[in-house]
């Protein structure tokens, strides 16, 4: 008993060490859920990342009851559609395992739960502006990194591929290595749905430092060299995409004038200018090429293989159109290819094992694992939620600079993820991320429909 009054004491006596761990475990486990999950090379667990970001999501709860009991963080009382059917979303995730005639893995469905835990907590509780800058540069500093890596990629090839097979796990070790080899350059975590937090991380400090001006044009610099080096069309094109519409909006919004943008412009077209030309010179072609079609078997005839890809997720998704096959056993029911030989770099690159191909689309990943079921919710969840984004997003505002920061930044990420899933899936762990994003979205609306 006397052990408790002295930890309720420290409590009383913390309150805001409290609400930070709180916000900086929140940003620690949405990195996590966006880089690629690795291996951790200590002798006791946790061994890997999912093992971190289960402990990570364990002492977020228990900082949350925490919270709630002595009143630490305002609670967000309302409740949304998008909540219900988020959650129905996953409790049919979870009849459509259950009800597999196999269940060959349980992790997608794990991390599937963690980003629950994390959507509740982030719809449960209301930030401050300094909790929402915290996150903006936490994920910013995840992206930078993040495009560093990709940078490393480029002119440390070999070294690269030894990292990746030390530390990373099936799919993503055999992505970096094999795209590597044919001339491509991976992100290591999905750069292209948490790229707009490093933006809005660079509109955060002042400049008053050299350590801050070194960050900015680091950042401004590597970030349009990762992608633009990547010689991925679509992942590229939707970076571009991001940016012009990011630009727009802080226009729009009134957060900068367009005169502010005409440095960042001129140093991302000498950043790009030099990816196209290392691009060049390491892989012998570049994203331009890859444009023109200068290659028409690797720039036609393997894209055009996609619909194979697709052709494969269909056939799942007939076998079992209700409830699908289960979440996490797509790879495990269609059939592996073997990778196309390629030859870059003067000299053939043979991949001759067999490795299942993701379907290439998120939408018919939900077809093909949780049936038509969950793709019904999945549809009707996300019209709830980008519809009225989008009126919030156009309509005329006068809210603070933080608030319009965070809320263009949550945007553009969420539009990054429908646009990135066309023609690419996301790893599992990204749900967890995602699923911060729609909790962010949610709450916002929330404010400013209080607010009205």
């Amino acid at each position: 008993m006397h052990l408790m009054k002295r930890l309720f004491f420290y409590v009383d006596a913390n309150k805001k060490i409290i609400r930070t761990l709180f916000i900086v475990f929140l940003t620690i486990q949405n990195a996590l859920g966006v880089v690629n999950t690795f291996a951790i090379p200590l002798p006791i667990p946790p061994r890997t990342s999912i093992g971190v970001m289960t402990i990570m999501a364990i002492v977020l709860v228990m900082l949350a009851l925490v919270i709630a009991y002595k009143k630490i963080m305002k609670l967000n009382k309302s409740i949304t559609p998008v909540d219900i059917l988020l959650l129905s979303y996953v409790c049919l995730q979870a009849i459509s395992l259950l009800l597999a005639p196999v269940i060959y893995q349980l992790v997608s469905f794990r991390l599937l739960l963690i980003a629950t835990v994390q959507y509740v907590l982030v719809r449960l509780y209301m930030f401050n502006e300094n909790e929402k800058k915290t996150l903006i540069i936490g994920l910013g500093i995840c992206c930078f990194v993040l495009s560093l890596a990709s940078v490393f990629q480029v002119f440390f090839r070999m070294q690269a591929i030894l990292f990746a097979k030390q530390f990373l796990f099936g799919d993503a070790a055999y992505g970096v290595v094999w795209e590597l080899n044919r001339g491509r350059v991976p992100f290591w975590g999905n750069l292209t749905i948490v790229f707009p937090f490093l933006v809005g991380s660079l509109l955060l400090f002042r400049y008053n430092n050299m350590i801050e001006r070194t960050y900015l044009y680091i950042s401004l610099f590597i970030l349009p060299f990762s992608f633009a080096t990547s010689n991925f069309r679509w992942i590229t094109l939707c970076f571009i995409f991001g940016i012009i519409m990011m630009a727009y909006f802080f226009i729009r919004t009134g957060y900068f004038s367009p005169r502010i943008l005409v440095r960042p412009v001129v140093i991302t077209l000498g950043s790009i200018a030099c990816a196209l030309f290392f691009a060049s010179t390491v892989f012998h072609y570049n994203l331009i090429d890859r444009i023109i079609f200068k290659d028409f078997n690797r720039d036609v005839t393997q894209s055009i293989g996609r619909l194979y890809l697709y052709q494969q997720a269909m056939e799942v998704f007939t076998a079992s159109p209700l409830l699908g096959v289960g979440i996490g056993n797509y790879a495990s029911v269609v059939d592996p290819i073997i990778g196309v030989n390629f030859i870059g770099s003067g000299k053939a690159i043979s991949e001759n094992e067999r490795q299942t191909i993701s379907s290439h689309n998120d939408i018919l990943t939900i077809l093909a694992e949780g049936g038509a079921l969950s793709f019904f919710v999945y549809v009707i969840m996300s019209g709830y939620i980008v519809f009225p984004l989008i009126r919030f997003l156009l309509s005329k505002t006068k809210d603070t600079h933080y608030f319009r920061l965070y809320t263009v930044i949550v945007s553009i990420s969420l539009v990054m993820y429908y646009t990135y899933g066309i023609f690419e899936n996301i790893a599992p762990n990204n749900y967890i991320f995602v699923f911060f994003l729609f909790a962010s979205t949610q709450s916002l609306l929330s404010i400013k429909h209080a607010a009205l």
